[in-house]
């Protein structure tokens, strides 16, 4: 039976201020993966007004979670405040879970399933994701394509699966010596392999890596032996990171939302926390692939250039031309669920087309200022290359017809070429600035993160007055 707000809260809050708390227990409480599963919980529970504990159930100093076995963990620290749990891959195993559901406490699971523990579980479309690279390998001609992962994780087992049945679905049957297993999901793990692959003579043609990480250091190996991508080998990953475009060439990847995940997670235990019926199972959280250089592709594909169709020459056409462009690259890139922003994509219809408009009439240019302000909303939404390349080449379509458009006076054209041709620049650099920015504040804020870690392990080193227990050394 559905509970109501109130008394939610006075069931589920475990003495704490009133409010409930949950605990995620996750191998590591940082890094690509699990910080951006945090981050999703996190953020959902915040917007809930709901507390959060995180458990990192290996010992301090761990860097990498890539373990068969579960952590040998069996505390119960702070069961007395928590009123459910999130399980992160193999934080815990069943046994500890079982003791959770005996205490009466409700949890979910992300990316691990335990079958003797019926319990909502959240996992990546991994089979639609690898359905979808495979196939698109294929169709550049591949037969002899191989996979690459580390195999003790469930989700890189579920990769390997659905590798080998799209591959039986094209009509490629499976070659099992065309399968690396990795000692991990990183960089090390994909250099191995790629080590392996060349002392069996490169006999694949493309590679179909369980991780971004895994690909890049298949590239990395590849590249120091002086193979040429994807020329003599095609090669995508998995997760869609910052690193993916930062390498060359530009890795083709599958994109999955972390962030959507974590916050699906907290979103089915907030429903069990208030007493909801919610049935145990798999809940999927969309994937999609993105074809970029190392698969074969052009470098930048924009989705502003799939069989799109010029609208009629008056402005309003033009600036609907231009918003549907960039509404379809925010649909498929964004990095938040739910709808896209429409009054962020209008107000930068509107001031592009102002800006260009202007321009072509030889009037007085709008300020800048607030194209900025509107580029840099946009870029939030979906900061990827992709995006980037969409929103550039709309801005390029736009100021194509209105110069088209334009009945310059004669011998005015070059003039009014160049007006348009300056405007057009302008409108581009704003978004760059939006990058920039956004780059500028997070290397500020990582910087922020590592002086105050480095001042509490001074107070730490230095001694403390007084009761640690009080954590004065936490000031920092």
């Amino acid at each position: 039976m559905q509970r109501g707000a109130a008394d939610w809260y006075a069931v589920s809050s475990e003495r704490v201020g009133g409010r409930p708390t949950i605990g995620v227990l996750s191998p590591l409480a940082g890094g690509f993966y699990y910080g951006g599963i945090l981050t999703g919980i996190a953020r959902t529970l915040a917007a809930a007004g709901v507390r959060m504990i995180v458990i990192q159930t290996l010992d301090a100093g761990y860097l990498n979670a890539d373990f068969i076995d579960n952590p040998p963990f069996d505390s119960h620290l702070a069961w007395d405040r928590i009123s459910g749990f999130i399980a992160v891959v193999h934080a815990v195993g069943p046994e500890y879970l079982e003791s959770v559901r005996l205490a009466g406490k409700p949890f979910v699971l992300v990316s691990h399933e335990m079958p003797d523990l019926p319990c909502p579980v959240v996992v990546p479309d991994n089979r639609g994701g690898i359905v979808d690279t495979v196939r698109h390998l294929v169709a550049h001609g591949h037969t002899r394509i191989g996979f690459t992962g580390f195999l003790g994780h469930d989700d890189i087992r579920e990769r390997h699966e659905a590798y080998r049945e799209t591959l039986v679905g094209c009509g490629i049957e499976p070659d099992p010596a065309l399968t690396y297993a990795t000692s991990d999901n990183n960089e090390v793990g994909g250099f191995g392999a790629a080590h392996e692959m060349i002392e069996a003579g490169l006999p694949s043609t493309a590679m179909v890596a369980a991780t971004d990480l895994n690909a890049i250091g298949i590239m990395q190996g590849l590249q120091a032996a002086g193979y040429s991508l994807p020329r003599d080998q095609a090669i995508t990953g998995f997760d869609d990171t910052d690193a993916a475009t930062h390498v060359t060439p530009m890795l083709s990847t599958v994109k999955q939302d972390l962030g959507m995940i974590g916050g699906r997670a907290a979103d089915l235990i907030l429903a069990r926390v208030r007493g909801e019926v919610v049935p145990a199972g798999r809940r999927l959280v969309p994937t999609s692939f993105v074809a970029r250089e190392s698969c074969g592709c052009r470098a930048w594909q924009s989705a502003a250039d799939d069989g799109h169709t010029a609208h009629a020459g008056n402005e309003q056409g033009v600036n609907q031309e231009f918003a549907d462009a960039v509404t379809a690259a925010l649909t498929r890139y964004r990095t938040h669920t739910g709808e896209v922003d429409v009054d962020a994509v209008s107000r930068t219809t509107e001031c592009v087309s102002a800006l260009i408009t202007a321009a072509a009439a030889g009037n007085e240019l709008p300020p800048i200022g607030e194209l900025r302000d509107a580029m840099t909303d946009l870029h939030h939404l979906a900061p990827s290359p992709e995006t980037s390349t969409a929103i550039i080449t709309a801005v390029r379509r736009l100021a194509s017809r209105v110069s088209e458009g334009m009945a310059a006076e004669p011998g005015a054209e070059a003039t009014t070429a160049a007006r348009i041709d300056d405007a057009t620049v302008s409108a581009i650099w704003t978004l760059a600035q939006a990058q920039t920015q956004d780059a500028y504040e997070h290397d500020r804020h990582v910087g922020t993160l590592l002086a105050a870690q480095y001042d509490v392990s001074m107070e730490l080193l230095q001694g403390v007055d007084g009761d640690p227990r009080e954590l004065r050394w936490l000031g920092r």
